[in-house]
């Protein structure tokens, strides 16, 4: 990995790798990718010309299969970074990233270590916030924690994980 700030993190399993290369190839058309990117699965592994991409694994143990949560957790382990984008493999991109809004969001983590995480996708019942294009979930209620793409703290992130969870 290189000594970018932030690692791009692609949850998946084994049972979707059919949906991997359209995601990535997506990914790659909307997103000159400036940080590493590891994707999550069990056995399998993947690449991609262009992307510098990490394949992480946590295979079954006696039998049984790893949890989503379980596979997630073991690879923000790994992850040496203060700060990930979380992404999962069928939530397809339908437009360009901004880069811009990208790094302001990493700057504003930098300068309120209250903020946990930057969600790219709205969701409901939230509250009104000091970030520009951006509102405040409260801590309790619907959608205060989801799976949508977001820039998160990766120690909050993996501190919110039950390995018991699965997708």
């Amino acid at each position: 990995m290189t000594n970018a700030r932030c690692t791009v993190i692609v949850s998946s399993c084994d049972a979707y790798s059919d949906v991997w290369e359209p995601f990535f190839f997506i990914l790659k058309k909307n997103w000159d990718i400036p940080y590493p990117v590891v994707l999550v699965t069990e056995t399998k592994s993947f690449s991609v010309d262009g992307i510098d991409l990490e394949t992480i694994n946590l295979p079954a143990k006696k039998g049984v299969a790893s949890t989503w949560s379980e596979r997630l957790i073991f690879a923000l382990k790994q992850i040496k970074t203060p700060y990930v984008i979380f992404l999962l493999e069928d939530f397809f991109m339908t437009g360009a990233v901004d880069q811009k809004r990208i790094e302001q969001c990493i700057k504003w983590l930098d300068d309120d270590k209250k903020a946990v995480c930057f969600s790219f996708y709205p969701t409901t019942g939230n509250e009104p916030s000091k970030y520009a294009g951006f509102e405040r979930r409260p801590q309790n209620g619907l959608y205060r924690f989801n799976a949508q793409g977001g820039l998160w703290r990766t120690k909050q992130l993996l501190s919110f994980l039950d390995p018991a969870e699965d997708a």
